[in-house]
């Protein structure tokens, strides 16, 4: 996709649970929060946890 606004339609309409997006789109279009208020993630909060207690700092 070429913005956020679409692949956010494409995973709602796909019935997918999140997108992906290199950081550059974000900072283009920090519509984050409207991703988050679609009900789509990209992260369950408790694997989060458990990797920055392993020491992951990022994940692709």
């Amino acid at each position: 996709m070429n913005s956020l606004e679409k692949a956010k339609n494409l995973a709602i309409s796909g019935g997918l649970d999140g997108v992906v997006s290199e950081v550059k789109g974000i900072f283009r279009n920090p519509s984050v929060r409207e991703i988050k208020e679609s009900n789509l993630s990209t992260n369950v909060p408790e694997a989060v946890h458990v990797q920055y207690l392993i020491g992951v700092e990022g994940l692709i």
